[in-house]
């Protein structure tokens, strides 16, 4: 990036990226001067810079002959003739004798008394060639940073300007971790010291100086050296430079070549994955008894223990499967390239745990499935952390181990070990001891078949878990089972074929495992509802009792009615077909009535109570009557309003008005009057009453029926001769026969 102001033929390569092999590539030195531009690929161009006055231009290239130029470019300068380019290194001693070399161009003429100066003192070139000068650094009383440039005898002009030169202390090395190696090189040591600089690192071993990827700085005191191949045994120094190996240092630390420890077997040559008890007998020679003699897995190394030269014991390193090269190394790091191989084979392990949790009373059926084990014809026993118990064979795969007891609940480890080996094939997953849970009470105790009765168990030690909850032969789990707290589960009851009294039990293991604590629920036939006695009542009025006749009524104490949607009273059972209820009080209106068996839920057949306000019309008897008048009809109103009535009454049929005889405080009695076939509504005029009469019923009005013939006309004095009768205007309700003063 740098060249001489006014000179000729100057190559200078061009580093980018798209350059395209073309007898068009041209490069552009300022805004205006191309010159012609050589393909070497795709990233790299050469170019002869065109001769210019000092100064700085930009170089750009172009693949169209100049037409287009890349967006990107670099910097070119054209230097004063005479001036420096470079000085190395930049760093070097407190105590001077660093050699720095200073390239440029026609640094010397042909009488030069060039000097070398560093900050105020001077000192004579030790070489001058064209272009390069090479100057031994002065001594510094301090660590510090001085210009440096190069002049004319005492001239007071320069060659270089911006340059500067660092005093530094002068590194130290203290010691080398390890101190021996293989002859193959390799091995990373460990250099503490002092005075170490990150820039301009490198590493000497003997005469041969590492690379530079070959020395890494860690601190001021601490680097790693990388040390090469050697072609034979024996002491060298290692020495660190700390300005890119113009100064090393002199404290002469041998390092040794060494043949190094040779393997010629591994006994055994196999072991498990995954498993940390495992040891192996090297066999080999030249084994020392050095504190770093290590085990080389590969590139993992594991301490050995020395036996004898030509015998030491190591750990097995865990690892996954396959083979790895076993060395020995007398000093920790590396090892001969021919060691012996080591197989490690797929450990086999346990790839599911069910159940995973039981109670500390034991006796919990596990299973465990396995992958890489053959487990037939095996002795296996199972772990429960500490306890040990035997172990069943299933299959070639799977164990089944029985939990033993333990005194505390809690989590611990899970497995199995064959044969009597030392090293378990342990579960990922623990096995979880929990306190046994017991079910105290079930309510409500009774449900319909259907199923969906929303039931509370209660009881103690319940696991914060997903519970299985089993209602006789049915079970339910997820949302139709919920573990409210430790004492409390809510579960929806599944439908049942049959009536009859089940067991509900809990099971926190997925069902392995139940309570047996017996708690009952009775499934039974719901409850038909067919009517009302009476199906009506006074609204807002208490005491009322109302009889519900149906079938499939189950004595228990739970048995209620249900009055509405929420309104539930107890029920008096009376019989299968009969239960008595109180009826609370409600305002005026229409409810439906139903049996609850369980106290909760009712059982979806219902009949309707009407809740009448004070004054209603209540009952008309009969309802019916001939055409031509004169049926006595006994009329009934809610609340005692007729009592002491002062006022006209009459009843109204239709748009007839007849006189009304009061004949209790609720009651009264007119005859119909005559009037043609149909119905007509029937209802009470009450005018100067104190209270206030509403409702209308239905009074129908039929033919008078009429007897034409009977057969047979005679019978025995002792009945029962079934007659059939003859004529017309005959009707199915209220039908009745009369033979001389008797009904039948």
């Amino acid at each position: 990036s740098v060249g001489v102001s006014g000179a000729s033929d100057q190559v200078v390569t061009v580093v980018g990226e798209h350059f395209a092999r073309s007898a068009e590539l041209v490069c552009r030195f300022g805004l205006n001067e191309t010159a012609r531009a050589l393909y070497q690929s795709a990233s790299h161009v050469t170019c002869v810079a065109p001769p210019r006055g000092a100064g700085t231009v930009s170089v750009a290239v172009s693949n169209n002959g100049g037409a287009d130029y890349g967006v990107e470019t670099a910097m070119f300068a054209y230097s004063v003739a005479g001036a420096v380019w470079s000085m190395t290194p930049t760093v070097g001693s407190v105590t001077g004798g660093t050699l720095v070399t200073f390239e440029g161009a026609e640094l010397i003429s042909e009488e030069s008394n060039l000097r070398c100066v560093f900050g105020m003192t001077s000192v004579v070139p030790m070489t001058m060639t064209k272009g390069r000068v090479v100057c031994a650094s002065p001594p510094s009383s301090a660590q510090e940073t001085v210009d440096v440039r190069l002049a004319e005898g005492t001239a007071t002009s320069a060659h270089a300007y911006n340059l500067s030169f660092e005093y530094a202390l002068q590194p130290e090395v203290f010691g080398l971790v390890p101190q021996r190696g293989s002859l193959t090189g390799g091995t990373v040591v460990t250099v503490t010291g002092s005075g170490f600089l990150s820039d301009g690192l490198r590493c000497r071993l003997g005469t041969e100086l590492m690379s530079v990827s070959d020395a890494k700085w860690l601190s001021s005191s601490l680097v790693l050296c990388v040390t090469p191949a050697s072609a034979s045994e024996g002491a060298a120094a290692l020495e660190v430079s700390a300005n890119g190996g113009a100064d090393f240092t002199s404290n002469s630390k041998q390092y040794v070549y060494e043949v190094g420890a040779k393997v010629d077997a591994v006994v055994p040559s196999y072991g498990m994955t995954g498993s940390g008890m495992q040891i192996v007998t090297v066999v080999g020679r030249d084994f020392e008894a050095t504190e770093r003699l290590s085990c080389m897995f590969g590139d993992q190394g594991v301490k050995a223990q020395h036996v004898s030269a030509s015998l030491i014991l190591c750990s097995v390193p865990m690892r996954s499967g396959g083979s790895v090269m076993v060395t020995v190394s007398n000093s920790g790091e590396g090892g001969r390239d021919d060691g012996q191989l080591f197989e490690y084979v797929v450990m086999s392990s346990i790839i599911s745990v069910y159940p995973s949790a039981g109670a500390v009373t034991g006796g919990t059926a596990v299973r465990l499935w396995t992958v890489g084990a053959d487990l037939d014809e095996r002795h296996v026993e199972c772990q429960f952390g500490r306890s040990t118990t035997a172990g069943k064979v299933i299959n070639s795969r799977t164990v089944e181990c029985v939990s033993p007891s333990t005194a505390q609940p809690g989590a611990v480890t899970l497995g199995f070990v064959m044969d009597g080996t030392l090293d378990p094939i342990v579960s990922e997953v623990n096995f979880e001891y929990f306190e046994v849970p017991r079910v105290e009470k079930v309510w409500p105790s009774r449900g319909r078949l259907s199923g969906g009765t929303v039931v509370s168990v209660t009881g103690a030690s319940f696991r914060a878990s997903e519970v299985l909850c089993r209602v006789g032969a049915g079970h339910v789990s997820g949302a139709e089972a919920m573990v409210v707290s430790s004492s409390l589960i809510t579960l929806v009851t599944p439908a049942s074929g049959a009536p009859g009294t089940v067991a509900v039990e809990l099971s926190f293991n997925g069902g392995v495992d139940y309570t047996i604590d017996g708690r009952e629920f009775v499934y039974g036939a719901s409850a038909v509802v067919e009517l009302l006695k009476p199906s009506h009542g006074l609204s807002g009025a208490d005491g009322q009792v109302v009889t519900v006749v149906g079938r499939d009524f189950k004595q228990s104490a739970e048995l209620g009615c249900m009055f509405g949607d929420s309104d539930m009273v107890n029920g008096m059972f009376l019989s299968s077909s009969t239960v008595a209820c109180t009826v609370p009080a409600r305002e005026a209106g229409m409810v439906s009535v139903s049996i609850s068996s369980n106290g909760v839920e009712d059982d979806n057949s219902q009949a309707l109570y009407e809740y009448m306000a004070a004054g209603s019309l209540w009952s008309v008897s009969p309802s019916t009557g001939p055409t031509s008048g004169g049926t006595e009809v006994m009329m009934q109103v809610t609340g005692a309003l007729l009592e002491g009535d002062s006022g006209d009454l009459g009843c109204m049929f239709g748009s007839v008005l007849v006189p009304a005889i009061v004949v209790s405080a609720s009651a009264a009695t007119c005859k119909a009057p005559a009037s043609a076939q149909g119905v007509v509504g029937l209802s009470l005029a009450l005018e100067g009453h104190s209270g206030s009469l509403h409702g209308t019923l239905a009074f129908e009005y039929y033919s008078m029926p009429a007897v034409s013939g009977l057969l047979p006309r005679r019978g025995t004095v002792f009945g029962g001769t079934m007659v059939s009768v003859t004529g017309s205007g005959f009707r199915e309700a209220g039908l009745r026969c009369r033979f001389g003063g008797e009904e039948v």
